[in-house]
């Protein structure tokens, strides 16, 4: 073959790689999931927007969809996405009253709750009461500060889990509660807020540990295939080690193995 036919062969190649690539690029539909700020779940300035949102990004892929997340505060997100404003809600825990706007995934993580005291406290305080004035601070609208309410305890609603541990440090509130990989995640970042290197200590036993979905909107006329397909993007990822793989990337290891629901 001369020079100059192998050279158009292989622009020839060339091309049709870049215009195979490029159609199937154009191919994926777009989905839009809305999302709060929880690192090292999931966050708009993380590596890859977190490993929770990798997980979630390569199970739609695989199933012929490209995912685009939104940023906003958790009861915009979860509000958004029950009126339909967005196709669903990126990493959400599961409860039997969002099943009727919400229609959930496979889990694909879990998170455990747990109460924080100040390190040097007042109070010689160890762990909150069911039914006492010790005011427990943790973010509306989340389950946890639904459940936590409904077991008894007094709750004292914040915006935002830093908000919560500033009130902690003043001692306005004896205990607060949120997620343990949260709040290790900000007494160790270095660009994390000063409140989050304070010594605050983590009460046990755990208040309890959930397991992490993804929703999509009921009011999204394929919500209920939007769930297949991530499921099923999801297994594939199980079978290959691609989801430890994944998981490895980020520093985590995989969480007992997820059952839905």
């Amino acid at each position: 073959m001369s020079a100059f036919f192998k050279n158009m062969f292989i622009l020839s190649c060339l091309i049709l790689s870049a215009v195979t690539t490029c159609s199937y690029a154009d191919t994926l539909k777009k989905i839009n999931l809305a999302a709060m700020e929880w690192p090292p779940f999931y966050g708009e300035k993380l590596p890859e927007n977190g490993f929770i949102a990798a997980l979630t990004r390569e199970a739609l892929h695989r199933s012929g969809y490209e995912l685009e997340i939104e940023f906003m505060p958790w009861k915009r997100a979860l509000n958004g996405t029950q009126l339909g404003l967005y196709d669903g809600v990126l990493g959400l825990y599961y409860s039997e009253d969002r099943v009727t706007t919400l229609a959930f995934t496979k889990s694909i993580y879990q998170s455990e709750q747990v109460f924080v005291k100040k390190a040097q406290s007042n109070t010689n305080l160890t762990q909150p009461e069911r039914g006492s004035e010790h005011r427990v601070a943790v973010q509306f609208g989340t389950l946890q500060a639904h459940d936590a309410q409904q077991q008894g305890f007094e709750i004292y609603a914040t915006y935002s889990n830093s908000t919560s541990l500033k009130l902690l440090l003043k001692e306005r509130v004896q205990f607060a509660l949120l997620a343990r990989e949260h709040l290790l995640y900000m007494q160790h970042e270095q660009n994390a807020q000063n409140i989050a290197k304070k010594a605050f200590a983590i009460v046990s036993p755990p208040f309890r540990t959930y397991k992490i979905y993804n929703a999509f909107s009921r009011k999204h006329s394929q919500s209920d295939q939007l769930v297949d397909a991530f499921n099923r993007g999801f297994l594939t990822m199980k079978q290959d080690g691609s989801y430890d793989a994944i998981l490895a990337r980020f520093g985590f290891m995989a969480s007992p193995e997820p059952e839905h629901k």
